[in-house]
């Protein structure tokens, strides 16, 4: 399924564009950092050694932009059919045949982790022909994002676009050499910013305001639509919350809800940003939720806020009473469907929610989120499972 935030990237109108680097590398990071332009680039080694990129422009496309840099260093740039997740490659070497080694994956693997549940046992896993940049716990922390992977046979191409289309702040730099490509994560998201960039605003007409065109949503608009009853809007809205986050007061934002629900599913969105390790935390999301969810309100609130305000609430705290009141309920499938990717990407996270549905043995969790049993009864939990199947 085509992602439609990364379908419509190139046709985006840029406005008084002007672009000084050094190199190859320093001029594709400039304009995707700035403008929210994600797209792989795979090149090899010495292509990130000088030769600058210039670029200046009262107003052009993004393919405009694309095709100055590509000719510039001699690369081609298409976009991956199924994804339309845009890739810059040697003219050379045809997008077929890269990262070409195939892996098979016997069922759905939701909310892993993107670096330490995909990247890395991809390269632990002999024969995947890639080397994987670690990091330590404060990248760990950006770049542990959820990403879903369905069953099926996946080049390891096809597995970083799914981590991509997973998260369109976050893409990839891929060094080829003698010894194979080095797969390096690179976070699209600058540390300040004088306005939202147009990746960012175009990120929001696409996946939530479906081409309506209403212009940089207010904050209540965005809060409104982490707590939307689509798990799809949900998410779409937290990538936009981490296109901005450097620029938001979520402190402020979870105090300011017009509902103890879109409260808490404003914490929950805003964790799931900043904590993703055991190392982060986030203790004004912490204080809120602890406040709000009461026992009477875990009781009778709809299932699936419920489920995910306990999850997190005993990944945030390590404590698990809220999780003792939701387990006294009954839930099934259908109601816990939209949270199933969000439960299993707490749990792959924690050790400490895993360890504690192990030992209650929460069927009334567990039973209705499939997925999620999986991950708690893995001595690999969080961790991609697959068999490599070699090369076309």
């Amino acid at each position: 399924m085509a992602a439609s935030w990364d379908q419509g990237l190139p046709q985006l109108v840029l406005n008084d564009v002007t672009i000084h680097a050094s190199s190859l590398a320093e001029g594709w990071k400039t304009f995707s950092t700035e403008y929210l332009l994600r797209s792989v680039l795979l090149v090899p080694e010495r292509a990130l050694q000088g030769l600058p990129f210039d670029y200046v422009s009262t107003r052009c496309t993004v393919q405009d932009l694309y095709d100055a840099f590509a000719a510039r260093y001699g690369l081609a740039w298409m976009r991956d059919e199924q994804t339309d997740v845009a890739w810059f490659h040697p003219a050379e070497l045809s997008y077929d045949r890269i990262l070409a080694t195939r892996v098979h994956v016997a069922w759905d693997q939701l909310g892993l982790p993107m670096q330490s549940g995909i990247l890395e046992p991809l390269q632990a896993g002999s024969g995947s022909g890639i080397t994987v940049k670690r990091w330590g716990s404060l990248f760990q922390n950006t770049f542990n994002y959820a990403v879903d992977i369905p069953a099926g046979v996946h080049t390891v191409r096809d597995l970083l676009n799914l981590c991509c289309v997973a998260n369109p702040t976050k893409t990839f730099l891929v060094q080829m050499g003698q010894s194979g490509a080095f797969v390096t994560a690179v976070n699209l998201v600058p540390d300040q910013m004088v306005a939202v960039p147009v990746g960012a605003l175009h990120l929001w007409d696409a996946e939530i305001d479906k081409g309506r065109g209403t212009g940089t949503p207010g904050h209540q608009r965005v809060m409104t639509k982490l707590a939307d009853p689509q798990a799809d809007v949900r998410r779409a809205a937290r990538s936009y919350l981490e296109a901005i986050i450097w620029s938001v007061r979520v402190d402020e934002w979870v105090a300011g809800g017009t509902s103890a629900a879109q409260t808490l599913w404003t914490c929950i969105g805003i964790a799931s940003v900043l904590v993703r390790s055991e190392a982060a935390t986030h203790q004004a999301s912490i204080e809120t939720m602890k406040r709000l969810a009461t026992d009477d309100f875990l009781t009778e609130c709809e299932p699936a806020l419920a489920v995910m305000t306990a999850l997190d609430l005993a990944r945030l705290t390590k404590h698990a009473r809220a999780l003792d009141i939701v387990e006294k309920r009954k839930f099934t499938t259908i109601e816990l469907a939209g949270v199933a990717s969000d439960a299993c990407r707490v749990a792959a996270l924690s050790g400490y929610v895993r360890e504690v549905l192990q030992a209650k043995n929460a069927d009334a969790l567990i039973g209705a989120l499939r997925p999620l049993a999986a991950i708690v009864r893995s001595p690999t939990a969080g961790k991609l499972e697959f068999e490599l199947v070699g090369s076309p």
